[in-house]
């Protein structure tokens, strides 16, 4: 039965050769995805070609866009939430609507942990 590389290799024997050796017979990491937007509407699935240069992560352009565009926006909405409750006042209540606010920003910002901008090209 095929084994992950890092089961098939320890890790103190790990050397160029044995690695090369056991990598046809080990468990290959998938290289067929969705999309990363979390709101890609087509849930287009991208298979890894064999092609030169950075694998592709999102379907398309406009894509990449509208996932740079909603990650900004909620790094903004964080920075927002988080000056409010470190300034005084309010009352209980609405710090902890504050709270929980910026509790669900930070949920989402778990599906936009890849900053798609700073490794493009274009510096706009």
């Amino acid at each position: 039965m095929p084994q992950r590389i890092n089961t098939a290799v320890a890790t103190g024997d790990a050397t160029v050769s044995v690695v090369a050796r056991e990598w046809p017979a080990a468990v290959k990491p998938q290289e067929n995805f969705l999309c990363m937007n979390p709101r890609c509407p087509q849930a287009a699935r991208i298979a890894r070609e064999k092609s030169k240069g950075r694998p592709q992560l999102f379907c398309g352009t406009k894509c990449r866009r509208a996932y740079d565009y909603e990650r900004a926006q909620l790094l903004l909405d964080k920075e927002c939430l988080k000056k409010a409750l470190d300034r005084p006042g309010g009352t209980f209540r609405e710090r902890e609507v504050v709270k929980a606010a910026l509790a669900s920003i930070e949920r989402c910002l778990l599906h936009y942990a890849y900053s798609a901008s700073s490794t493009t090209e274009d510096p706009r």
